[in-house]
Formats: structure tokens, C-alpha cells, sequence
């Protein structure tokens, strides 16, 4: 079962009152702001993502605010499931929350009339949690639950199911551009065409940006996507080689050899392995299942099975051919991609001396961190093919200007007319006034054929 000792090893701010986590003084992701700024809401909070992507982090750095605000240290409790070597059940969960009330608080959950906050890390170890949680939830919501798990197919589905109405989700992603240049003390603020709505003045002025920033994004740009987004590659970054083995065992390894083999009984792992790496090498490629299924000895349902576990664990997402209908969709040509461009470097050691060498290698990583940017920004992205044509994106979304905005990568700065051909030819015939050419550094605005064309270096995205 657990022991008191090993609560208060997890919560030195009860011992020593003027105690703050280390991770205090780290900087702040995104996501910080919005769970800091719910925290005061009635509701559990839980955070969901990969591995390593810093959940474990914001938890104390919210807990550095409310001390800092003066809450009383025992009123908040902090416990990580995934720090000690005891029984991962119902039963322990239980028993931890128990304890924490009758021996820390000396209160009965019916007595209590102050806020607690409990920060409950990697969750998703425990069985039924959720029931857990709402039962407590429900006798007394002075206890405010704020909880984090990796797994998110054991996280999502139950949550949504028990806790309805009772529950905030968050999905914390790998680094985005912005947080890795601040992190790195770029001194720029850094600024993306889409903060400029492809206006003709905001483009204008994205010039002086892109002139004064450009060597130095040109040189960060590429060691992003080989290794700048998780948070610990960081204390690695003099060393590539170090960074892509934390990555290969500290986040994929853990996942695919450990936490899903684990949980779903998984018995050919090592299958299951290649069949990852086959996907995440192949990133924003066409793929067919039942084929991959073949090569590996894998029935069609097992590598079906396969595939979605890898799509709920963040390793790798799908995009669908662009159709009006639903059930097309599903049964249409599709692409996966990596979760992160770190992985496809990482597995394949890929040099961040590519870009110039090899940029044909570095296609396809643009490609995926395209598609990363897009799927942040909006919800509807497909891409579009007809006989041999074939558009990278079309993004729907009621914010643009003409509803629909059609995406293409050529990383390269010489695009021919021809190149784009199909692209010009398809808004034209649904009436799209706007492209955009992702480029490898060039940034202009033509006008072809009364359409807009905005070519855009990938990092400007």
C-alpha cells in the first residue's frame, strides 16, 4: 500500500515553509497560463501528452503560484504515481487521499470547508481513477483535483464518460516554435504570417522581421526539428547525439516498449516497434495498413488495433483527403504523421547539417511541421488530390478571409510557374483568392492569375 513517509517526500513545501519546487524559476510553457487561469473554477483539471513534453512541470509551477499566494503549504498536495515502487491500484489512490485528510489535514472529507488543491501526476496508472475522483468530487468540491496523464486512449475516453461536466481538458503538445526561441533567449519576438491575416500591410511589415531575423532563424530553425521540442533536450543541446538516444528511450521507448505493451498485453513488441518507426520514417506519406501488416507477419485487425493505439499515445496522427461526406472520408487516402519531427530525425540520426546537404530529407520534415502549425491553428485540414494533382493542404475555417486556403511545401526557392500550375488552377475553381507556397527561404507575393501567392519561408509559418 503507500506510507505517509512517502507522501511527504513528494511535499517538502509541508516541512519547509519557505520551500519552492526548483521548477519555480524554469520558464513558463504556454498551457502554464490557461490551467493556471482555471484553477480557481470548481472543476478537475487534466492535462494530457506525451512523454517528456513538461505536464510534470506546469503541475509545480502551479503549485510554486498558489504558495507564493500565500495558500497554506498543507493544503496542497502533490503525488506522482509514477515515483515510487507501490501497488499501482484503486486502492492506493484511495488510501493516498486518506491519509492526506485524517493524518496531514486531521479533518473527515465532510468537515473540510477550505480549498485543497490535490495534484495527482501520471494518473493513468491507476484503475479507475475517475470514479475515484468523482466520488470525492462529489461529497466535498472544496477538493480541487488537478491530474495529468500520458496515456491518452486509458485518460480520454473514461474521463469524458464519468467525469461529464465535471472536467477541463488540456493536451499539452510538444514545444511550438515560439517556446523553443524564448527558451533558447531569441531576442526577436517572434512573429508568424498568420499574425499578419495575409494582409497586404501586415505582409509589408513582416519584411523588416524576416531581413533582420532571418540568419538566425535559418540556423535555429533546423536544430527545432531535429531535437528542440521537448523541454529536457535542452541540457543536451551541445551534444545531437545524446538528445536523439533521450528521445528514442526516455519518450518513444517508454511508450512503445513499456506503458502500451503494458497496459494493451502486447506480445509481439518488438512488431509493434517496427511498425512505429516504418510510420514515423514514412511521415506525410500515403499508407496502407494491410500492406504494412504483411511485411511485418501482422493481421489486418492487429495492425488496426496497432494503429490506433499509436494515434491516442500522440506518436503519430492521420490526415484525410479532403471530402463533404463523413463516411468518404474514412474510407478515403489518408497520411500519417509523426507527432514530432524529433522522432523522424531521432530514429534515422538525421543531422541538422542536412538541411543544406540533403534538403530532399528535410522535405518531409517540413512537411510534418507544416502539418504541426496547421492542425494548431485550425480544425479543419485535409489535403487535396485528383488524378496525379495533389494539393499538400486546404484548410477550412470560417476566420479566413475566402473560407478555404489552399497550402503547398516546395522546400526549395526557386518555384517554376508550372510547379504550382494545379495549385492556382484548383483555387481559381473554387473560387479561393489566396495560396500560400511554404519555401525554404524566400518570401514574396505575386499575383498569378488574380490569385494572391504568397510564398513563405517554413519558419515564418
Amino acid at each position: 500500500m503507500i506510507e505517509y513517509n512517502q507522501i511527504i517526500d513528494q511535499n517538502p513545501w509541508w516541512i519547509d515553509k519557505q520551500y519552492l519546487p526548483e521548477e519555480t524559476s524554469w520558464p513558463h510553457r504556454d498551457l502554464f497560463s490557461k490551467v493556471s487561469r482555471d484553477i480557481s473554477k470548481n472543476l478537475i483539471q487534466l492535462i494530457t501528452g506525451l512523454r517528456r513534453v513538461g505536464k510534470s512541470t506546469i503541475l509545480k509551477q502551479i503549485i510554486s503560484q498558489l504558495l507564493k499566494e500565500n495558500v497554506p503549504p498543507d493544503h496542497i498536495l502533490y503525488f506522482s504515481f509514477d515515483k515510487h515502487a507501490i501497488l499501482k491500484k484503486s486502492a492506493t489512490f484511495e488510501s493516498l487521499i486518506d491519509i492526506y485528510l485524517n493524518q496531514r489535514l486531521q479533518k473527515r472529507i465532510f468537515e473540510m470547508s477550505d480549498r485543497v488543491y490535490l495534484f495527482i501526476d501520471e494518473i493513468q496508472y491507476v484503475d479507475y481513477w475517475q470514479d475515484i475522483i468523482k466520488r470525492y468530487y462529489d461529497i466535498n468540491k472544496t477538493m480541487k483535483f488537478i491530474i495529468s496523464g500520458s496515456q491518452s486512449i486509458k485518460l480520454q475516453g473514461k474521463s469524458k464518460e464519468s467525469l461529464a461536466g465535471r472536467l477541463i481538458e488540456y493536451k499539452a503538445s510538444i514545444l511550438s516554435i515560439r517556446e523553443y526561441l524564448n527558451i533558447s533567449d531569441f531576442n526577436g519576438n517572434y512573429q508568424t504570417i498568420w499574425d499578419c491575416q495575409l494582409s497586404y500591410p501586415g505582409f509589408n511589415a513582416l519584411y523588416d522581421y524576416y531581413y533582420k531575423y532571418q540568419l538566425l532563424l535559418e540556423k535555429e530553425l533546423p536544430k527545432y526539428l531535429c531535437y528542440g521540442q521537448f523541454p529536457e533536450t535542452f541540457q543536451f543541446s551541445d551534444d545531437i547525439s545524446f538528445s536523439y538516444e533521450y528521445i528514442k528511450e526516455a519518450v518513444l521507448g517508454k511508450v512503445l516498449e513499456v506503458d502500451i505493451p503494458i497496459h494493451y498485453k502486447i506480445e509481439k513488441v518488438q512488431e509493434f516497434k517496427l511498425m512505429a518507426y516504418h510510420l514515423l520514417t514514412n511521415s506525410s506519406s500515403f499508407f496502407e495498413l494491410q500492406n504494412i501488416g504483411r511485411e511485418l507477419g501482422l493481421s489486418k485487425a492487429t495492425v488496426e488495433k496497432y494503429f490506433l493505439y499509436l494515434k491516442n499515445a500522440y506518436i503519430i496522427d492521420v490526415l484525410y483527403k479532403y471530402s463533404k461526406s463523413s463516411v468518404q472520408k474514412g474510407r478515403s487516402l489518408k497520411k500519417a504523421y509523426a507527432g514530432s519531427t524529433n522522432f523522424i530525425t531521432a530514429i534515422n540520426n538525421y543531422q541538422c547539417h542536412y538541411y543544406d546537404e540533403f534538403p530532399e530529407i528535410f522535405g518531409k520534415i517540413i512537411e510534418t511541421y507544416v502539418w504541426q502549425r496547421l492542425t494548431k491553428l485550425f480544425e479543419k485540414v485535409s489535403f487535396w488530390r485528383k488524378g496525379k494533382n495533389e494539393i499538400d493542404f486546404l484548410v477550412n475555417d470560417h476566420s479566413l478571409p475566402t473560407n478555404t486556403l489552399l497550402i503547398e511545401v516546395k522546400f526549395k526557392n526557386t518555384i517554376r510557374y508550372k510547379e504550382i500550375k494545379y495549385l492556382l488552377a484548383h483555387a481559381a475553381e473554387i473560387n479561393s483568392k489566396t495560396v500560400i507556397v511554404i519555401t525554404k527561404s524566400t518570401l514574396e507575393l505575386k499575383k498569378n492569375s488574380g490569385i494572391d501567392t504568397y510564398f513563405i519561408p517554413y519558419y515564418l509559418l
